[in-house]
């Protein structure tokens, strides 16, 4: 078990990006509804649209969550890239495929 510790580092590193990059989704989302709903109201009641501190901490938010999450991305392609090399043995896949994911959520925000 010692043997495979950059490819099981790598693999929690990219559950935890994934994670990360899901909760920045969700932030910046919420954001984008509650902006929605603020234009929409002040259209209907024939006003100017004001700026809602919620939505900018929503959004500021969302998009610091996105930077750590690409931190922890590029760690675990670090990670994958050093087990590799060390030729440490295990499914490769596993954290491929979280990649491939992380980097399909990270195309969403």
């Amino acid at each position: 078990m010692k043997n495979r510790s950059f490819l099981l580092t790598s693999i929690l590193l990219g559950f935890v990006a994934l994670s990360v990059h899901s909760v920045a989704y969700n932030h910046i989302t919420q954001a984008q509804r509650r902006r929605a709903e603020n234009v929409r109201a002040a259209y209907e009641q024939h006003t100017k649209a004001a700026s809602d501190p919620v939505v900018t901490h929503l959004r500021d938010s969302g998009h610091s969550l996105n930077t750590v999450g690409l931190v922890f991305t590029f760690s675990c392609f670090v990670c994958l890239v050093v087990a590799a090399a060390r030729h440490e043995p295990g499914w490769y896949s596993i954290p491929i495929m979280l990649l491939f994911f992380d980097v399909t959520m990270m195309l969403l925000l």
